[in-house]
């Protein structure tokens, strides 16, 4: 396999979610450590960058739990709103019927 196929192989991995970016950083170091030393440093730096990504797994973990936390957090409170408007309607009516 030559330096383009795992120059690939390390593109599609970076195309996926954060979380499996994360978890398959291993993959991406060892593409790395098979690519000859003819690509441009800048371009290495970067693509070490990304093998690095596993150092941050805790941090994406505790955001992905803080975004699902926040979903259903916002689903609470659309529920909640609903729930405010119908006993806002109920009291309405109520306040009606006793004027008549």
């Amino acid at each position: 396999m030559g330096n383009q196929a795992r120059l690939k192989d390390i593109a599609a991995l970076l195309d996926k979610d954060i979380k499996t970016l994360v978890q398959e950083a291993d993959q991406i170091r060892d593409l790395l450590e098979l690519i000859d030393q003819d690509i441009p440093p800048t371009f290495k730096a970067s693509l070490d960058s990304a093998a690095q990504l596993d150092n941050y797994f805790a941090m994406v973990r505790k955001a992905s739990k803080n975004i699902s936390s926040r979903a259903t957090l916002q689903n609470d409170r659309s529920l909640k709103n609903q729930e405010a408007k119908e006993l806002h309607s109920q009291i309405q009516k109520a306040n009606i019927i006793c004027q008549l």
